[in-house]
């Protein structure tokens, strides 16, 4: 059964570098953070694109019965147009995915192993152009509690970052099989829920050399320059 839509993840702004197989672990982590249940979601989206995507192949089923009981008066021939109309619904509702019993569960866990990539690539792509947008201060970037992003209304340059969101929400909204207003604002909340309490007791460690640490007033995004960042400045030597 075709999925609703190629199973790649979405662009990733600065997220991969040369420690990638170190932030691969990073990621995967962060995705263990979000809802168990978005597995349902991803189903019923699933069921319920599939079964549109049926009706517009099929070139309108209305059309089509309304044919038929044309036919069959012209022919003078019986038909219980409301019998043909039920068994045309329930075939589209079997074969069409209107149910979550027609998804075989491979294609659900591949979606949902997408989704949650995805999530997790969006929430960090935020964070990298937000980082860059604010101009990389030296004392961290102050993050709210609720979604562990920064107060847009701070930033220096709210023009690029409005275009910035506009580009990742489209991004995500294309590339995910669920509820954009139901399941990515819970998923997201819960992981930035999730990240938030483990750094009231330790740093988080997050991919490109980026970690969130609690201070005394609040909880800040800060860069750990890694020797192998290219674009990261070079610590002085000691002569």
């Amino acid at each position: 059964m075709p999925t609703r839509r190629p199973a790649t993840p979405i662009t990733e702004k600065g997220v991969l570098l040369k420690d990638a197989a170190n932030d691969a672990e990073l990621i995967l982590g962060l995705m263990a953070r979000l809802p168990n249940d978005l597995g349902a979601s991803v189903s019923a989206i699933l069921s319920q694109t599939l079964a549109s995507d049926l009706r517009t192949a099929l070139g309108g089923p209305e059309t089509i019965l309304e044919h038929v009981a044309q036919l069959a008066r012209e022919s003078g021939k019986p038909l219980n147009e409301k019998e043909l109309n039920g068994s045309v619904e329930a075939a589209l509702r079997e074969l069409g995915g209107d149910t979550a019993a027609s998804v075989a569960p491979a294609v659900v866990n591949e979606e949902l192993e997408h989704a949650k990539h995805a999530l997790v690539t969006h929430w960090l792509s935020l964070l990298i152009t937000a980082w860059d947008l604010w101009g990389r201060p030296a004392d961290g970037l102050a993050l709210d509690p609720k979604d562990l992003l920064p107060d847009a209304g701070t930033c220096p340059k709210k023009d690029a970052l409005k275009d910035a969101i506009a580009s990742l929400n489209e991004a995500l909204t294309s590339s995910v099989a669920l509820d954009i207003e139901r399941d990515v604002r819970r998923a997201l909340g819960a992981l930035a829920s999730s990240v938030y309490a483990e750094a009231q007791r330790h740093a988080v460690t997050l991919p490109r050399g980026f970690v969130v640490k609690r201070t005394a007033r609040d909880v800040r995004l800060h860069h750990e320059a890694r020797q192998d960042d290219g674009r990261a400045e070079a610590s002085p030597r000691p002569r």
